[in-house]
Order: C-alpha cells, then structure tokens, then sequence
C-alpha cells in the first residue's frame, strides 16, 4: 500500500513528497527515479536533501524518521 506523506511539511515541493512516498515504499534511486519520471542523479539529490532535514545517516534512518513524520498529527497555524 503506497504511503501517503502529503501533510510531511509545508516547504517540501512535490518532487520530495513523492521522492518521500518512494522511499518508505522501499523503492531505490533507480525506481524513485523511474517512478516520478526524473532522472537518477535527480532521485539521488532528492534522497540527499531528505537525508541532510532530517539529520539521517542512512537510508534506513531516512526512513524511520519520514514514518515518524507521517504518523505525527498535523499542526495547524
């Protein structure tokens, strides 16, 4: 079942939304790339920037802390 990241932050563009989706699909550079019809180097820094906001050290880590985000309740202004 895809997962849906939508409420993840207000300044997340679609491209990292759905690169955000991809990943906790499990889906790797190739496929995330293929997925949201870009290219891979452009899946990689995609990948990088999500890791670089969230403090991850690896793609596990990415992962665990996009799930965190996605669980957490939405805030409203």
């Amino acid at each position: 079942m895809p997962h849906s990241v939508t409420h993840l932050r207000p300044s997340r563009t679609l491209l990292m939304i759905g690169t955000a989706a991809c990943l906790l699909d499990g889906l790797c550079n190739k496929e995330i790339a293929r997925a949201l019809g870009i290219t891979r180097w452009t899946a990689s820094r995609c990948v990088a920037e999500l890791a670089r906001v969230h403090g991850a050290r690896s793609r596990v880590a990415l992962a665990l802390a996009l799930e965190r985000d996605t669980c957490a309740p939405a805030q409203s202004a």
